[in-house]
C-alpha cells in the first residue's frame, strides 16, 4: 500500500522541494557542528523529506541539548534562506517540535539530568506542561536557546546547507559517504552555547 501511495502522491512543486530540501540539509549541517554522527542516508520523497540517523543509547545532558539543536536545524533553516518556518516542523506527534518538547520534557522529568528534581515522571503525558507553569517556562527556554544555538551554527555554514541541498534535489538520496564528502571543510562547534545550564527564560541567544 505505502508503494502504490508512493506512485499516486503528486510531487511537491520546485519552491515546496526546495524548502524541503534546505530542511533536511539544516537538519544535516547542524547536527554535524555538534559532533554528531554524519546520517546513514537523506532522501527526498513525494511525501517529504527524512533524515535517518544513528539513535542514541543514551543521553547526557551535553547531548540531549544537541540533539535538540540538530532537530531545530531544518526549522532555522527554513527561517535563514526564506525568511520564515513552514508547518514542516510541526506537523504531527513525530514531528522536530513533538520530539524536542518530548526530549525537553524527558531531561527535565523522565531522566532528571537537571537541578529540578529526581521524580521520575511519564513524559507522554504532556499535559504536565499546562499543569506545571514552572515546567513549561523551563522547557519554553531549552527549546529557544536550541534554537537560538541552531541559528547561530546554520548562520555560519550557509554554503554547506546549499551545497547539501542542492545535491539532494539532484540525486534525491544521498548517503553518509556523499554527505560527508560535502561537510568537507567545515568546522565542528567546540564552544556551543547550549551546556549545561538552562538559558534563562526569556534571556535566549532522527533512526
Amino acid at each position: 500500500m505505502q508503494a502504490a501511495a508512493y506512485k499516486v502522491s503528486p510531487r511537491p512543486d520546485l519552491e515546496q522541494e526546495e524548502r524541503i530540501a534546505i530542511h533536511e540539509a539544516g537538519h544535516v549541517v547542524a547536527a554535524w557542528a555538534m559532533r554528531r554522527p554524519v546520517p546513514r542516508r537523506v532522501r527526498l520523497t513525494r511525501q517529504g523529506g527524512f533524515v535517518e540517523s544513528r539513535r542514541a543509547a543514551f543521553h547526557t545532558l551535553r547531548s540531549a541539548n544537541d540533539e535538540l539543536v540538530a532537530l531545530f536545524g531544518g526549522r532555522v533553516a527554513e527561517k535563514l534562506f526564506f525568511g520564515n518556518a513552514s508547518s514542516g516542523a510541526g506537523e504531527g506527534r513525530r514531528s522536530d517540535l513533538a520530539l524536542a518538547t518530548r526530549i525537553a520534557l524527558q531531561i527535565e522529568r523522565e531522566w532528571c539530568l537537571t537541578d529540578s528534581g529526581l521524580a521520575w515522571h511519564d513524559t507522554e503525558n504532556t499535559p504536565l506542561l499546562v499543569a506545571d507553569p514552572l515546567l513549561k517556562d523551563r522547557v519554553e527556554a531549552r527549546l529557544h536557546a536550541a534554537e537560538a544555538e541552531a541559528t547561530h551554527l546554520l548562520s555560519r555554514r550557509l554554503p554547506y546547507v546549499q551545497r547539501i541541498a542542492q545535491a539532494l534535489m539532484r540525486e534525491r538520496e544521498l548517503n553518509a559517504d556523499g554527505i560527508l564528502e560535502m561537510l568537507e571543510g567545515t568546522e565542528y562547534e567546540d564552544a556551543p552555547n547550549v551546556g549545561a545550564e538552562v538559558i534563562a527564560f526569556p534571556n535566549f541567544s532522527g533512526d
